[in-house]
């Protein structure tokens, strides 16, 4: 039963750490951002400190271009290995433990294989930039 609470909760801090990436205000901030640009004189010094903002602002929501992998999101490369192992235990501990197969070995090795997938998003391959 513990088992069973503690992998609840570790799968409700999976879904946490990926709803917090999703950030529709930073867009919208972004795209308002762009709208004032567009009214400003070029040649301004608030055009140039606009422009700068943004220009950060766009680095740090899509990262620069640069070619090899990387870790693009530790928590997420962190919380995958946790629900990797701590699933892939609880699958064998349950079959074990039925002495056989169960449908709960279902569920948890679906688990196993989400935490798979957020080691694998927790890496981000980086493509070269393609200038035109």
């Amino acid at each position: 039963m513990v088992l069973k609470i503690l992998g609840s909760f570790i799968a409700l801090f999976g879904v946490a750490l990926k709803l917090r990436e999703y950030n529709p205000v930073k867009r919208t901030r972004l795209k308002t951002d762009l709208e004032i640009l567009e009214k400003l004189d070029k040649d301004s010094e608030r055009f140039q400190i606009l422009n700068s903002h943004i220009d950060e602002t766009i680095k740090d929501m899509y990262g620069e271009r640069k070619s090899g992998t990387k870790v693009h999101s530790p928590g997420e490369l962190i919380m995958g290995i946790i629900l990797l192992v701590g699933f892939t235990f609880w699958s064998v501990y349950i079959y074990t433990q039925n002495q056989g197969f169960s449908w709960w070995i279902l569920l948890t090795g679906f688990m196993a294989f989400a935490g798979f997938g957020m080691i694998l998003n927790g890496f981000e391959k980086k493509q070269p930039k393609v200038e035109s």
